[in-house]
């Protein structure tokens, strides 16, 4: 009795814990969506309390649990993460594979935070719109939440130079729906129509899992 009376009052007090930083989080947002922001400088001002948060804490780990199944089934050693914020992604899936990971964001401030986090774990900035992509060929790239803050009319060009990062496998997470907030270009979520846009950038969809299309290279 008394072992599941303090089993109950840790997990309340976690339970309690996590919240309060959940709640600064969405609040933060809620702040930052008032302000007409660049996405860039948008996303540089929530790496901080995005970092405080999820830094040990990944977003969905359902993926994350898909992403290192592939991994390991498939013995890929170099993989990368397009949106890769802070690191937290990375660094979970670096405990559970021997794979080495590397990871762009648009955010310098998120790079700088999981850089002198996670020193084994290769990270910088890219504007995915702006820069030119990687020359180096990964087996694996992915990207969680990411591409859904890429406009309609920038889709194309951007999801081409992310195929063209990987060797071998593909990964594509994203939410769709409407776009929303009162900052479009700080917060809006796109659709974008990846059945079409897989294939015609040379991969081939092996099968959907919840939200994350799962891709090879014809």
């Amino acid at each position: 009795m008394i072992k599941q009376f303090l089993k109950y009052i840790r997990l309340q007090v976690a339970l309690l814990t996590k919240g309060r930083l959940f709640f600064r989080v969405y609040l933060h947002h809620e702040k930052m969506k008032n302000y007409n922001l660049p996405l860039k400088e948008y996303w540089d001002k929530m790496s901080v309390p995005i970092s405080q948060h999820h830094i040990d804490k990944p977003y969905d780990l359902d993926y994350l649990l898909l992403l290192a199944e592939i991994i390991n089934n498939e013995d890929i050693v170099e993989i990368l993460e397009v949106g890769c914020s802070c690191g937290m992604n990375l660094i979970w899936l670096d405990k559970k594979t021997e794979a080495s990971y590397f990871g762009v964001d648009l955010s310098d401030t998120a790079v700088q935070i999981g850089v002198k986090r996670f020193p084994h774990i290769g990270m910088a900035q890219m504007d995915l719109i702006k820069d030119e992509p990687l020359r180096h060929k990964f087996g694996l790239v992915f990207s969680r939440a990411t591409l859904q803050h890429i406009p309609p009319q920038e889709i194309e060009q951007v999801f081409k130079k992310v195929c063209s990062m990987s060797s071998n496998k593909l990964v594509v997470y994203e939410a769709s729906g409407k776009p929303f907030g009162k900052v479009p270009d700080s917060r809006a979520t796109f659709r974008h129509d990846y059945e079409r846009l897989i294939p015609e950038n040379g991969f081939e969809i092996q099968y959907k899992q919840g939200k994350a299309w799962v891709c090879r290279r014809m």
